[in-house]
């Protein structure tokens, strides 16, 4: 089923695409449905029993199929995913690759000579032995081969995947302020363990948020990942209110006399 991207035809366009394909699946006993976006770039699935599975689970879906396929290599994910990508792998001949999240530094990490997998969470996923981008219909067809060999159906391999607590959320950023933002922050992080691939990571308290300055708007993007969901959403926050106050007291300092 071509179509549904929301960003290119408007909202509800996507959902009512999924639901037309859950239904039938439904209606057929199809093993799997799969809606394209109007690109043919990004893809999200519905199983076996007619339910969307969210392009995060789609993700930690495949890492699992071609972890348990044999294929030995490295999986290249941005920094804004869950780290349950790691437990999807694990004990096989995968490894996972942290990359910046941008869809430039997507392509880039799959032309490296030992990436097999290369996904975006947003639906776009790149196999290098079938195509250089990402290909909605190259990744349906390895989909399909990876389920062939996996022997069992969607809705099966799914209640196996680890849950995944990562929270996400955005914060309105004037552009003036991004740059002071991000020092600030890294100096209220100090003491604690970081890295500044893309934007920057902070590990507190067993978990970590990422704090992301969006290259085209004024915006920043949080993502959090704890041991429970609250957790998750309780740090997430926290970080929020220290960069609320960095803003409100430069907005404030730059508007005295």
């Amino acid at each position: 089923n071509a179509g549904g991207d929301a960003r290119d035809v408007g909202p509800g366009v996507q959902d009512e695409a999924v639901a037309q394909v859950a239904r039938l699946v439904e209606a057929v006993g199809a093993d799997l449905g799969v809606i394209f976006d109007a690109h043919a770039e990004r893809l999200w699935l519905v199983d076996d029993r007619g339910r969307r599975i969210p392009s995060a689970q789609t993700l930690l879906l495949l890492l699992r199929l071609i972890a348990s396929s044999g294929v030995t290599g490295v999986a290249a994910v941005p920094v804004t995913v869950s780290d349950r990508v790691v437990e999807a792998v694990r004990g096989s001949g995968v490894e996972i690759r942290r990359t910046p999240a941008s869809a430039a530094a997507l392509m880039a990490a799959a032309t490296a000579d030992d990436v097999v997998f290369a996904a975006q969470p947003s639906g776009a996923y790149v196999f290098p032995e079938l195509s250089a981008a990402p290909d909605a219909l190259a990744t349906t067809m390895r989909i399909l081969a990876l389920l062939l060999d996996a022997g069992r159906p969607l809705s099966a391999l799914r209640e196996t995947l680890p849950a995944s607590t990562l929270v996400t959320g955005d914060l309105s950023c004037p552009w003036a302020l991004k740059g002071t933002a991000m020092r600030m922050l890294i100096e209220y992080a100090k003491g604690h363990e970081t890295d500044s691939l893309d934007g920057l990571r902070i590990y507190d308290d067993g978990g970590w948020v990422q704090i992301l300055p969006d290259a085209d708007l004024p915006v920043v993007h949080l993502f959090a990942e704890a041991r429970t969901r609250e957790e998750s959403v309780a740090l997430e926050q926290k970080y929020r209110q220290v960069l609320e106050r960095i803003i409100s007291d430069h907005v404030r300092i730059g508007r005295e006399p």
